[in-house]
């Protein structure tokens, strides 16, 4: 078994199974175009090949908020300020 992606060789994996049908679990590491190919060999001799193509769309993440310049002027962005001066305490110029 062989899963592709875009960059190349994902995965491969050498399995003996017997006879029948079979399940294999392979999480994908992120959303995208993937192409899973299985060889398999019988007991008479020849190779039989199946490729399927595999398109994996996991939910998009939530997008992050930032101040923008346009913010309404009542909501104030918490991450941009700057920490206090302590009171009491004057620079020497």
């Amino acid at each position: 078994m062989q899963v592709f992606d875009a960059h190349g060789l994902e995965l491969t994996r050498g399995l003996e199974l017997p006879h029948g049908r079979h399940a294999i679990d392979w999480t994908p590491p992120a959303r995208g175009h993937f192409r899973l190919r299985i060889a398999a060999q019988g007991p008479s001799g020849p190779l039989g090949v199946a490729t399927r193509k595999i398109h994996v769309v996991l939910p998009k993440p939530k997008p992050k908020k930032h101040c923008s310049k346009h913010a309404r002027p009542t909501v104030r962005c918490e991450h941009g300020k700057l920490t206090p001066r302590p009171q009491g305490d004057k620079l020497d110029t």
